[in-house]
């Protein structure tokens, strides 16, 4: 297992040179740490094959994320969401959850004093 501690451009470029040198058919395998769906569908199938990723969100993982995906897809297009927008949408959500609970954006410190 080749891990690859890089993001964007880097890890799309040792992915594409981990195929042009035969890396996957030689046994090893890829594991990006950090990458996008979109990033695995610019590659394309013959490149990204058997490459691992980590992500925070599929949008294909269960009822929540395919009803979420849904909204999101009538939207953009069809575009299905990454998981930096899937956590765009969460955080600013649980954040107008809050304000609407405490009918304020003003925060209180969280310390005594």
């Amino acid at each position: 297992m080749i891990g690859l501690a890089n993001a964007g451009g880097d890890t799309i470029s040792a992915v594409k040179q981990a195929s042009e040198f035969g890396i996957n058919q030689g046994g090893q395998k890829l594991a990006a740490l950090l990458m996008y769906e979109t990033d695995v569908h610019s590659l394309g199938l013959r490149v990204a094959q058997g490459l691992v990723l980590t992500t925070a969100f599929y949008w294909d993982l269960n009822d929540g994320t395919r009803a979420f995906s849904k909204r999101f897809a009538e939207r953009m297009g069809g575009q299905m969401p990454t998981m930096n927008q899937a956590g765009t949408y969460a955080g600013l959500l649980h954040y107008l959850k809050a304000v609407a609970a405490t009918k304020s954006k003003d925060a209180r410190p969280w310390w005594p004093g």
